[in-house]
């Protein structure tokens, strides 16, 4: 079995740009900067011999290169306790409508469902026992948080392995956004 996702990686100074954003603290486990990324659709486990037929299905995918900006920061916290801390990316039309063709490639049924559901982020950090006013002045310094767009040129398949104190995302695959021909625009 192999665990499955598919999300688009970052440029290096993105990533650096991102680490710059970690505090201490007791609470908060921050990612490791290479697996910094934003995931577009987590697949799951699957055999090893259904990830070429998920691979023939990415590869079919036809979309326009286009630009990414991340602005603020946030958490997703339930009743006062946070569970991660995430860096916001716009939700540009783009960048929706790629997650939304890899969605139909896997559950045509759930497209809407899971539309309405991704916020694009960057997760930095996961949060244990993480109360949500011990990260109030994390949230208010950067809420400002601004990145310069960066071209977003390729999507990737990635697999989780497990390493020590964690995991450890590995590339599978890489698949390069093409502009369409006017002809294909067309059709």
């Amino acid at each position: 079995m192999i665990r499955l996702f598919v999300g688009i990686s970052l440029p290096i100074e993105v990533k650096e740009a991102l680490n710059k954003l970690y505090f201490k603290s007791d609470c908060i486990k921050w990612v490791a900067p290479e697996n910094l990324l934003l995931t577009l659709y987590y697949i799951g486990e699957v055999q090893e011999e259904k990830g070429i037929r998920i691979h023939q299905l990415l590869q079919e995918l036809e979309h326009d290169p286009f630009a990414m900006v991340f602005r603020g920061v946030g958490c997703f916290s339930q009743k006062g306790v946070v569970r991660s801390v995430y860096a916001n990316i716009e939700a540009s039309k783009e960048l929706l409508a790629l997650q939304e063709k890899i969605v139909k490639k896997f559950k045509p049924e759930k497209t809407q469902e899971k539309r309405l559901n991704f916020r694009p982020h960057v997760t930095l950090g996961r949060a244990d026992k993480c109360q949500l006013s011990s990260i109030e002045n994390f949230l208010h310094v950067h809420r400002n948080f601004l990145l310069s767009p960066f071209n977003v040129n390729n999507f990737t398949l990635f697999s989780v392995q497990k390493a020590e104190g964690g995991v450890q995302y590995q590339t599978e695959a890489y698949y390069t956004l093409k502009k369409k021909s006017l002809l294909n625009r067309l059709l």
